[in-house]
């Protein structure tokens, strides 16, 4: 998915705050998704609980970004109509990236830092730390909060999930493969 930014033009490390008008349901999805996952690590880190913070790393970048809005995103990568909404998609599957690979340094450091360097656009952004060790541990921030978009997600996935139980439970009555 690295690819797909390729080419995009990186200046800041705050990407969000001047598109929050046009971010779509999946964007702020995501977004609230990182903020809590951001939330959770800092207090398992304050309460010395590192496997609820590790686990919220994981399931954030598993579950929630690669399993959900990757997939979510394909469609607006692969259609070259609208510039603007592409535009809004790298920025946000950018700063979940940088995010997350800041969320899971602790535990990861070495495969981090490499693929941290290799974000599009690293290097380029000003005072920006020349290395993941030196940057800041990412922390909740107010400019992510999308509580109202999250109940509507969590219903859509719900559906998925339920129409993907249908159909391995419909293929193994009949013995069929899986789509």
């Amino acid at each position: 998915m690295m690819g797909k930014l390729e080419g995009f033009e990186v200046t800041s490390s705050e990407l969000i705050s001047d598109i929050v008008d046009q971010l779509q349901p999946r964007d702020k999805w995501i977004l609230n998704c990182l903020n809590e996952a951001c939330k959770t690590c800092e207090e398992g880190f304050s309460k010395y609980h590192y496997a609820a913070a590790t686990q919220a790393a994981h399931d954030f970048f598993l579950k929630e970004l690669c399993d959900v809005y990757i997939e979510l995103s394909k469609p607006v990568f692969s259609a070259s109509d609208n510039a603007a909404e592409r535009n809004v998609t790298m920025r946000v599957l950018w700063t979940c990236l940088d995010n997350a690979m800041r969320l899971f340094h602790p535990f990861m450091p070495y495969v981090t830092e490499e693929l941290w360097q290799r974000l599009p656009g690293r290097g380029k952004i000003a005072n920006e730390p020349p290395t993941i060790m030196l940057a800041p541990y990412p922390k909740a921030s107010e400019l992510w909060a999308f509580e109202e978009t999250t109940d509507s997600m969590q219903l859509v996935l719900a559906c998925v999930r339920l129409c993907w139980c249908v159909i391995q439970c419909t293929c193994a009555t009949f013995n069929a493969r899986s789509p």
